[in-house]
């Protein structure tokens, strides 16, 4: 299933490009209801688990917007591309294990998120992501040659094993155990997927083991999908759960706490919590507006614009020396997803300069 929601064989395919995404099994016969896969699942998770990396140099606060926002655009890429939400849960966490082990400031941040994508594609798509498509999702603002170059640094920084355990992992083998009708445990797998995605960035979710993770969003799908005749069923559900991940119950209940406080009450929409921790923090500085900026604000919107304004990541931030002035030319005309042209604030008020980035709802 991909970050959309949807199952990846709904995706149409493109002819000049290729198709957007491959269909995955939707059963596999080993994977369910075998214990042993969960047992291993376990195990590796201690290996790989890493808590959420920061940049260095900056406060707490903007540094754990500038990941919040990372994690936003890159879930928008996936949502964009029809993206298996398995690719983003392996981007999440190799983006989190180098940063504890490289010191990275906020210049190279986008660098690193693109870079992990781009690994990650290659690992879990049957179709990866062209490399060129990774440089125009940032605006042409990186070039291929700096993605290479980042490549071969993050996957020695890691000692070239670049495996990671996440949550994406266990749901749908722990689904399999409950006591349900396969319609309904299909259902509630998908749910539990679209909750984790929803709320993946969200920095305190990530300090848990993916299994306490997981287990959280399926109890959460319970409560939103099972009608209140089978409520005994997803009371054993939550024991089952409990017992097959070996989870201490105070643990599991924190984590379905946090993960619950993320949404407004019975539904899966964001909080006013988080979506608050999504903005940019107001102490962040006032930047010039690139002259290519200036004029795309000024065909698209009536909003009157001033000479400094409040830049959001990338125009702030993420701007590559690369970026020469035919590349800025040329932003007008990307249709995708980027960091660089997505939006800036113009007294204070957000535009997006894609009509696209409107239709995916970025930052809800």
């Amino acid at each position: 299933m991909d970050v959309s929601g949807q199952d990846a064989s709904d995706h149409c395919t493109n002819s000049s490009e290729g198709p957007v995404t491959v269909a995955q099994a939707k059963y596999d016969p080993f994977f369910t209801r075998n214990l042993r896969v969960i047992e291993d699942l376990l195990i590796d998770e201690k290996r790989y688990h890493s808590t959420p990396g920061f940049c260095v140099s900056q406060s707490r606060a903007r540094t754990t917007w500038m990941r919040r926002s990372l994690l936003n655009w890159l879930r928008d890429i996936c949502i964009h591309r029809g993206t298996d939400g398995e690719v983003l849960a392996h981007t999440a966490q190799l983006i989190d294990r180098y940063m504890h082990i490289v010191p990275t400031e906020q210049n190279e941040y986008q660098l690193v998120g693109a870079t992990c994508f781009f690994i990650s594609s290659k690992l879990k798509e049957t179709v990866p992501i062209a490399l060129r498509q990774v440089t125009e999702y940032t605006a042409n603002s990186l070039t291929e040659q700096d993605v290479l170059a980042k490549e071969l640094t993050v996957c020695i920084s890691l000692m070239w094993d670049l495996t990671c355990i996440t949550p994406v992992d266990f749901v749908a083998p722990v689904v399999e155990f409950l006591e349900f009708v396969p319609s309904l445990r299909q259902i509630i797998r998908q749910a539990a997927l679209c909750i984790y995605i929803k709320a993946f960035h969200v920095e305190e979710i990530s300090t848990y083991m993916p299994s306490y993770i997981a287990a959280a969003c399926i109890l959460y799908a319970l409560n939103l999908t099972v009608h209140r005749d089978l409520s005994d069923t997803a009371i054993r559900s939550v024991t089952r759960i409990q017992r097959i991940l070996r989870l201490e119950a105070r643990k599991m209940r924190e984590a379905f706490q946090i993960l619950q406080a993320c949404f407004e009450p019975g539904t899966v929409q964001l909080s006013n919590a988080v979506l608050e921790g999504d903005l940019e923090p107001p102490d962040s500085p006032v930047r010039e507006v690139p002259a290519h900026l200036v004029h795309q604000l000024h065909s698209s919107s009536t909003t009157p614009v001033n000479t400094t304004l409040l830049l959001p990541l990338a125009t702030s931030m993420y701007i590559h020396p690369h970026l020469n002035a035919s590349n800025q030319s040329s932003l007008a005309s990307v249709d995708i997803p980027s960091l660089s042209t997505s939006m800036v604030f113009v007294n204070n008020n957000l535009v997006l300069l894609h009509p696209l980035l409107q239709k995916l709802k970025i930052w809800d």
